[in-house]
C-alpha cells in the first residue's frame, strides 16, 4: 500500500514538472499564467467528474466520458485532441477510445486532421449554425445526407503525424442516424469480404456494431431493401474500445452559438447515450462577436441549453469555458467577450458550475494582437493557429487536471492506496 502511495506522489510530481516545462518552453510574456485556474461556483462543482477519476486512479474497471461541445475552435479538433491525449496519458488514466466524431468531409466542411474520411456517392451537409438550414439535428449539430443507395464512407483513424504515443483503434462502433425512419436506407460495415450487421437501438437513435478485433479503418456501406427507402442521414459516429480509461468526445460546428444547439431536437436523446461525466461547453465566441450584444438574451440561451444537459444527465459536472479575446472585423476591440464572461460566471455561481476565464488568461484586452504577432492566432484575429490551439489546450489541461484535480486530491489519492 505504502509503495503504491509513493508511486502516485512521484508520478504526480513528474507529470506536473513535465507540464510546467511544456509551458515554459513556449513562455509568452503577455499570457497571465497566474490566472490559469478553474473557478468553481461551489466547492462541489466538479465532484462528480473528479470522484469518477478517483476510481480510475484506483484501478477500477470503467470508462469516463468527457464531452466538449463548441464552435469552429472545436470542429478543427486541435484543442480538443490535445486535451484528449493529455487526459488519457496522464496518471495512466487510460485510453477508452476516440469517442464521438463526425465525418465533416461528407458535409463539405473542414475535417479534423486526426482522422480521414473517404466516400463514394454524392453527399450534402446541413448545420445548426446556418439559419436557412433545416434538420432535426442531434447532439452533433450537423448532418450529412445522400440519396445514393449504394453510397459508402470510410473512417481511417490515427492519421495525425503527431499522435505517435496514442492509438485510437476501435472495436465498438455506433452510427447515429434516423433508425426509426422507414425512408432510411440500411447500413452495415464491410471488412474485406465480410458484412458485419449491427444492432439498432431505437431509444438511443443509433446502430451499434461489435467487431472481433480493434481496427483503425472502418467502411460503412449503404443498401436499399425496399422501395420506400429514399435517403440516409449521418448524425454522428462513436468509436470506442474495451479498455478502461477516458473517452473524449469532440463536438463542434463552425459558426455555432448557444442558440444553435437549441435548434437540435435530438440533442438530449444523443447526449444521454454518451453518459457524460464532464461536459465542457466551449461556446460564446460567436454569440458575442457582433454588436449590439444582448446579455439577457445570451443568459437565457445558456440557461436553456444547461437545462437540456441536466435533463439528459442530471449528475454530470459542467465546465463553461469563456470566450477569448478577439477583434471585430479584424480591427476593433470586442468588449462583448468580457460581458459574456461576466454572464457565464453569474450563471456558474447560481447553478454550481465551473468556469475558465480564457479572455483574462490570454492577456486581456487586445491580447489577440500579441497572439497573432507570436504566430499563435490567425490574421482574422479570431481563430488561433494550430500552435495556438495546442497552447490553449495545454493551459486548460493544466488548470483542470494538474491544478484543480491533482492539486486538491493528491493527498486523497495517496491515502486511499
Amino acid at each position: 500500500m505504502l509503495k503504491t502511495a509513493h508511486y502516485i506522489i512521484a508520478f504526480f510530481a513528474c507529470t506536473f514538472v513535465w507540464g510546467q516545462e511544456y509551458l515554459e518552453s513556449g513562455y509568452y510574456p503577455f499570457i497571465n499564467y497566474q490566472d490559469n485556474h478553474i473557478h468553481l461556483g461551489q466547492a462541489s462543482a466538479l465532484d462528480y467528474f473528479f470522484t469518477n477519476l478517483d476510481s480510475l486512479a484506483k484501478g477500477e474497471d470503467k470508462q469516463i466520458n468527457i464531452v466538449q461541445i463548441g464552435d469552429s475552435h472545436i470542429q478543427a479538433d486541435f484543442l480538443s485532441n490535445h486535451l484528449r491525449k493529455r487526459t488519457q496519458t496522464t496518471f495512466h488514466f487510460g485510453n477508452g477510445g476516440k469517442g464521438f466524431i463526425f465525418p465533416y468531409r461528407l458535409a463539405k466542411t473542414n475535417n479534423p486532421y486526426s482522422y480521414h474520411i473517404s466516400y463514394t456517392g454524392k453527399w450534402t451537409g446541413q448545420r445548426n449554425s446556418v439559419s436557412k438550414h433545416k434538420y432535426d439535428w442531434g447532439v452533433s449539430g450537423i448532418v450529412a445526407t445522400t440519396s445514393n443507395s449504394k453510397a459508402s464512407f470510410t473512417v481511417k483513424l490515427n492519421t495525425s503525424k503527431t499522435d505517435t504515443n496514442v492509438s485510437y483503434n476501435a472495436n465498438n462502433v455506433r452510427l447515429y442516424y434516423p433508425v426509426n425512419s422507414p425512408k432510411s436506407y440500411e447500413v452495415y460495415i464491410k471488412q474485406g469480404d465480410d458484412k458485419i450487421e449491427g444492432k439498432i437501438d431505437s431509444l438511443g437513435g443509433y446502430i451499434e456494431f461489435e467487431l472481433d478485433t480493434v481496427v483503425e479503418k472502418i467502411r460503412f456501406q449503404l443498401r436499399k431493401t425496399n422501395s420506400g427507402q429514399k435517403n440516409f442521414h449521418i448524425e454522428g459516429i462513436l468509436l470506442n474500445n474495451d479498455e478502461n480509461g477516458i473517452v473524449f468526445h469532440s463536438i463542434g460546428v463552425n459558426g455555432a452559438q448557444y442558440k444553435s444547439y437549441l435548434r437540435c431536437p435530438k440533442f438530449t436523446q444523443h447526449l444521454k447515450t454518451l453518459n457524460p461525466h464532464l461536459i465542457i461547453l466551449s461556446l460564446g465566441t460567436n454569440d458575442a462577436y457582433h454588436s449590439p450584444f444582448n446579455s439577457q438574451e445570451f443568459a437565457g440561451m445558456v440557461n436553456q441549453l444547461l437545462n437540456w444537459i441536466r435533463e439528459a444527465s442530471p449528475q454530470t459536472s459542467i465546465l463553461l469555458t469563456c470566450p477569448g479575446d478577439n477583434l471585430q472585423k479584424r480591427t476593433r476591440y470586442n468588449p462583448n467577450n468580457v460581458t459574456a464572461t461576466e454572464v457565464l460566471f453569474q450563471i456558474a455561481k447560481k447553478r454550481n458550475l465551473a468556469t475558465w476565464d480564457l479572455h483574462k488568461i490570454m492577456g486581456g484586452k487586445e491580447s489577440i494582437r500579441y497572439w497573432n504577432a507570436y504566430e499563435l492566432a490567425q490574421n482574422d484575429f479570431l481563430h488561433l493557429t494550430p500552435k495556438g490551439y495546442l497552447l490553449q489546450g495545454e493551459l486548460l489541461f493544466q488548470a483542470l487536471i494538474m491544478d484543480t484535480y491533482f492539486g486538491n486530491r493528491q493527498q486523497i489519492l495517496s491515502t486511499k492506496h
